[in-house]
Order: structure tokens, then sequence, then C-alpha cells
């Protein structure tokens, strides 16, 4: 099987705790561990299988280090590239918008020629 990447906003200790969560229910070595803070273009280009996690922040916002990445990755061709998601958010506080980091990323990876995979 090829390898996972896995892209996650390390700077977030929620979402980089989840992120090895993930991994540790993978085989030994069979995911690859991206903070988003300092991913490459080529470093989502090598990988047919991408998870993605965010948290949401205030009123469904991203955090900066997707909104600062996502432009960067503009042009990417993602055609043929199966993408799983996963989203923090707070529940309670933003009952409204709860999570919505999701779906703005579903739309990037979407917008870019991947295929959504997963509920």
């Amino acid at each position: 099987m090829k390898k996972i990447g896995l892209f996650y906003g390390g700077t977030t200790a929620k979402t980089a705790v989840v992120a090895l969560k993930i991994q540790e229910a993978f085989a030994e070595n069979e995911v690859v561990l991206i903070p988003i803070e300092g991913a490459t273009r080529k470093e989502f280009e090598s990988f047919d299988n991408i998870i993605a996690g965010t948290s949401t922040w205030f009123d469904g916002e991203l955090p900066t280090y997707w909104d600062e990445t996502l432009p960067e990755l503009t042009g990417l061709d993602l055609t043929g590239k199966k993408v799983a998601l996963f989203g923090l958010g707070d529940q309670k506080k933003y009952p409204d918008n709860f999570a919505d980091g999701i779906g703005i990323l579903a739309k990037a990876f979407t917008d870019r020629g991947a295929t959504l995979v997963g509920r």
C-alpha cells in the first residue's frame, strides 16, 4: 500500500494529537505526518492519498496556517488523489459553525480535482 500524507496544523495541540492518533491507527510507516505550517506543493503532489485536518476558529474560519497555505497551492492538480478530512471545533461557543473548517478544506481540495472519501 502507498504511503498516506497526513497534513495537519502542528501549532494547535488538539489537532496534532488527533493527527497522531490517526497515524497510530494505521500500519507502521504507512502515514507520513506533515505539519501544514511547512508543507510544500511538492509534498501535496507526492501522495496519492491525503488526510487533512484542521480546527475551526471563531465564526467558521480556517486557522491562519491553512489560510496562508491554500493560496500557495493555486493551480495544483490533485486529480486522481483521494482526500479524507477531519476537523475540530468548539461546539458550545460556536454551534452554528461547528467544524466548518472541514467544509472550506473540502472545497479547496475538490476545486483542485481531488476526490473526497468518507462521510
